[in-house]
């Protein structure tokens, strides 16, 4: 298993969360960001166990099957992450 995912309301939630984190003496190791697939934002840390934990928000939803028009990612675009780098080595 790669990771385990929390939804949020919102991005202030997103953002209260890593400040409560660094707070607490975490680190967040990715993020915040905003992944293509999903559209989702999102940051990630790892528990004291070093499990990583992602804590997300505002994942895209599909309302009705019939419209929705799937989109194919490619390898060469940017998907990880639309907003900066991509993950650091121990993250994948």
């Amino acid at each position: 298993m790669h990771h385990f995912a929390f939804e949020v309301a919102d991005f202030t939630y997103l953002a209260r969360q890593a400040e409560h984190l660094m707070q607490n003496g975490y680190v967040l190791l990715y993020g915040p960001g905003r992944h293509g697939p999903g559209q989702n934002q999102f940051e990630y840390f790892r528990d004291p166990e070093g499990t990583l934990i992602e804590f997300m928000c505002d994942l895209q939803q599909i309302w009705d099957d019939a419209t929705y028009v799937p989109r194919v990612w490619s390898s060469k675009e940017r998907w990880v992450n639309l907003w900066g780098p991509d993950g650091p080595a121990d993250f994948v």
